[in-house]
């Protein structure tokens, strides 16, 4: 038991480093489609120099559009995993998808992202402008986009009718106290890598600004917002904190969280995972 538990110890640190090397020098390749989903692929846009993807399933329901946003501490590119979430939800919901490609930090920063990103809803909603319109994103993702809902609402611009936040990273400063009390439990949270990460993107910015850190903004007649997170995840406490700013805005949104789970869990291949895809499918398919 004792070498089991040092064994353990020494896998978590050396993921830790890993991933805090892989955050701050980070891999790149050409953006592709897996080969399984090519043939579902409808519609490309090149919007400031990076695709967005729609891609259709095989009987598409009319009336709702998904677009999706991938997290990887905006510096990493989608994984299989998340394209295992766009496959899930394309299946469970009969919705065509739109994968978002964007600019990622060391290279790139929090303008370069927004930009994109906010392009790719302005031309989803105008494409679909009789249908609605959901965005699902998990970590830094969501964090994105949750900042820049908050943007659009500010501007008097349409919103998207409904949010998905997995794990979301809403506050890239990292110094809640409770968040460094939780990475003996969450593996894969390298915090000191990741405020790196946040400063670079976040360019001139305060780490606190709501336009990077959503966390600090005004969540008012925000659209309807499902929340989810893991007990064992590094950003629990930033998360409950955003769920209690969503209660006492009295923005209509349901919360989640399951157990011993760490951050963004759905990349494995756990029980947990496909409850939380029905769970979101059952959120996107409710009036």
């Amino acid at each position: 038991m004792v070498r089991w538990i040092i064994e353990t110890i020494a896998w978590m640190v050396q993921a830790r480093r890993i991933i805090g090397y892989g955050l701050l020098h980070p891999p790149r390749s050409a953006f592709e489609v897996p080969p399984r989903l090519r043939g579902r692929v409808e519609k490309t846009y090149d919007l400031r120099g990076w695709a967005t993807v729609t891609l259709a399933p095989e009987a598409p329901e009319a009336g709702a559009h998904l677009i999706f946003v991938h997290g990887g501490g905006y510096s990493l590119q989608g994984g299989s995993h998340h394209w295992w979430v766009v496959e899930q939800l394309m299946q469970r919901t009969s919705r065509r998808i739109s994968w978002v490609e964007y600019p990622l930090a060391p290279e790139h920063r929090y303008r370069d992202a927004h930009a994109v990103v906010e392009s790719a809803f302005e031309v989803l909603m105008e494409a679909h402008p009789q249908e609605q319109v959901s965005v699902i994103a998990d970590s830094a993702g969501a964090g994105m986009v949750l900042a820049l809902t908050q943007k659009l609402r500010d501007q008097g611009r349409r919103l998207p009718d409904k949010l998905v936040l997995l794990s979301p990273w809403v506050d890239i400063s990292l110094t809640n106290p409770e968040v460094s009390d939780m990475l003996g439990r969450d593996v894969l949270s390298n915090l000191g890598a990741l405020r790196k990460i946040g400063q670079i993107f976040a360019d001139d910015l305060s780490v606190k600004s709501p336009l990077v850190s959503p966390v600090y903004g005004e969540m008012d007649s925000l659209p309807e917002i499902a929340l989810y997170a893991g007990t064992s995840e590094a950003f629990l406490p930033d998360i409950r904190r955003l769920q209690r700013h969503l209660a006492e805005a009295e923005v209509k949104h349901r919360y989640r969280e399951f157990e011993g789970m760490q951050h963004t869990w759905f990349m494995f291949p756990l029980p947990e995972r496909n409850q939380l895809m029905q769970d979101v499918a059952d959120f996107l398919r409710q009036p």
